[in-house]
C-alpha cells in the first residue's frame, strides 16, 4: 500500500510539473511578438476602397448561465455576485449583393454540448442551451457565406466550420495573419487544424499595412493583431453604411468576456488567466483601454461571450434579405 501511495504521489507531482511547464510556456508565448497597437483615431479614420457592408447580425450558437465571478475579477467588479449569460456567437456581416463574411463561427450543436459540460464542472455553470450552428440558423442562406475571419482559434470560436461546408458553402476564403496561420499554440492548434481540414475552405494570408490589414474582397473589414488572450488574437473592425450613416463595430473576441470589463477596466479572474488560459494581463489592459477609447468615439464593441450586451447592439439574423 505504501508503495502504491508513493507511486501515486510521484505521478501527481509529475503531472503538476508538466502542467506548470505548459502554462509557463503559454505565458511566455503570450508576451512574444506583440504588434504595435494603432491609436483609436487611426482606427476610426479607416477608409474602404469599395462599398461598405449594409448589415451586421448575430448568430448565437449556444448560451450558458454562470456566476459573474467566472468572467470578471470579483475584487474589482461593482456587481460581484451577479449572473453572467455567456454566448457563443458568429457575427454575420452582409453586403448589398448578398455576400456574407462571418467573424468566428461559434460551435456546432454536438461541440456545444461537450464544451458546456466541461464548463459546468469548472465554473458552477448551468447546463448549456444549444441554439444551433450558423448553418442551421441561416438555413437556406448558408451558401452565401463566402468569407471567414477569426478573432482567435479556440474551439468555441471555430467549432462550426464543418457545418458551414455541409450546408452548401463553397470556396470560403478564410483570412488570417501569418501569426494566426503559422504559429499556433497548444490551445489553438486543434482549431487551426479543424479550419485547414474543412472541405470548403481555403486560407489566405493577409498582407498590407502593419497596424490594420484590409480583408480583400470584403471592403469595410480590417484585422488588427491584438494578442493578450492568445498570441495571435485579433480585433476585427467592421464599418457599415447601409443607411447612409457609417457605423463602426469592433469584434473583440475574448479580450473581455463581459462588457463591464471594458466599462470599468476589469480583468478576468486571476486563476482563470493564470491556470486555465495563459493570458498576458498587461496587454489585455492596454486593449481594454483602447476599446474603451473607441467606444467613446462612437464605435460599438461586440463582446463575444456577453449575450445580453450583444443582443442590445446588433439584431439576430433575419433570413429575409432585401438587396
Amino acid at each position: 500500500m505504501r508503495t502504491l501511495l508513493k507511486l501515486a504521489a510521484y505521478m501527481l507531482l509529475l503531472a503538476a510539473t508538466v502542467y506548470g511547464l505548459v502554462m509557463a510556456a503559454g505565458h511566455l508565448g503570450a508576451r512574444r511578438g506583440l504588434a504595435t497597437l494603432p491609436a483609436a483615431d487611426d482606427i476610426m479614420s479607416l477608409l474602404a476602397d469599395g462599398p461598405l457592408p449594409v448589415r451586421v447580425s448575430l448568430l448565437n450558437t449556444a448560451s450558458q448561465r454562470m456566476p459573474r465571478s467566472v468572467v470578471l475579477d470579483p475584487r474589482r467588479d461593482p456587481r460581484a455576485g451577479g449572473v453572467h449569460l455567456m454566448s457563443h456567437p458568429a457575427i454575420a456581416v452582409e453586403w448589398a449583393d448578398g455576400r456574407v463574411l462571418l467573424v468566428d463561427t461559434g460551435m456546432s450543436s454536438i461541440a456545444a454540448v461537450t464544451f458546456g459540460r466541461r464548463v459546468e464542472l469548472v465554473a458552477r455553470a448551468e447546463p448549456i442551451v444549444v441554439h444551433g450552428s450558423p448553418a442551421y440558423l441561416m438555413a437556406e442562406d448558408a451558401w452565401r457565406v463566402m468569407g471567414l475571419v477569426f478573432t482567435h482559434l479556440h474551439e468555441d470560436h471555430v467549432g462550426a466550420v464543418d457545418d458551414i461546408c455541409a450546408a452548401g458553402a463553397r470556396d470560403v476564403r478564410v483570412f488570417m495573419t501569418r501569426a494566426q496561420a503559422e504559429r499556433p499554440t497548444l490551445l489553438t492548434r486543434a482549431g487551426l487544424r479543424e479550419v485547414e481540414d474543412a472541405s470548403c475552405m481555403r486560407t489566405e494570408l493577409l498582407a498590407g499595412e502593419p497596424l490594420a490589414k484590409a480583408v480583400p474582397g470584403f471592403d469595410g473589414v480590417w484585422v488588427i493583431r491584438a494578442g493578450g488572450h492568445t498570441p495571435a488574437s485579433q480585433l476585427v473592425v467592421i464599418k457599415t453604411g447601409g443607411d447612409d450613416r457609417v457605423r463602426t463595430y469592433l469584434a473583440v473576441g475574448d479580450i473581455v468576456n463581459n462588457h463591464d470589463g471594458i466599462r470599468h477596466d476589469i480583468g478576468k479572474p486571476f486563476l482563470y488567466r493564470t491556470l486555465v488560459v495563459p493570458e498576458f494581463e498587461g496587454r489585455l489592459r492596454r486593449l481594454r483601454l483602447l476599446v474603451r477609447a473607441l467606444e467613446r468615439e462612437g464605435a460599438v464593441p461586440l463582446v463575444a461571450h456577453d449575450q445580453v450586451w450583444l443582443e442590445r447592439q446588433i439584431p439576430p439574423w433575419n433570413r429575409r434579405f432585401d438587396s
